[in-house]
C-alpha cells in the first residue's frame, strides 16, 4: 500500500547493521486489489526466502562483532589491576 494510505504507520529501527529495518504498523488500513504484490498466499514464503538471504551477512556480522567484543576484553585486561596486581 501506498505511505501515505490511512492507518500505515512506520518508525526506522536504529541498528547497527546497514540494514533498512523498521516497525510497521496497519490499522484499519484499507487494501485494494491494486496493491497485491505477488501471488495471494505466497507471502511468507517470499518473506523466509528474503531471510535466507540474509543470514549469510547475519552470521559473519555476528563473528566479527564477537570478534571485536575479545579484542577489547584482551585489550583492556592487558592494562588492568586488581588488588595489587594485573588480571
Amino acid at each position: 500500500v501506498p505511505s501515505d494510505r490511512p492507518g500505515l504507520t512506520g518508525q526506522a529501527l536504529d541498528m547497527l547493521s546497514p540494514h533498512p529495518i523498521g516497525t510497521l504498523e496497519f490499522d484499519g488500513v484499507p487494501v485494494t486489489a491494486d496493491d497485491m504484490l505477488g501471488e495471494p498466499d505466497r507471502g511468507f514464503r517470499v518473506a523466509m526466502d528474503t531471510l535466507n538471504l540474509f543470514r549469510p551477512s547475519v552470521g559473519a556480522f555476528a563473528v566479527g562483532m564477537a570478534r571485536a567484543a575479545l579484542d577489547a576484553t584482551l585489550a583492556h585486561t592487558a592494562r588492568r589491576t586488581a588488588f595489587g596486581g594485573p588480571l
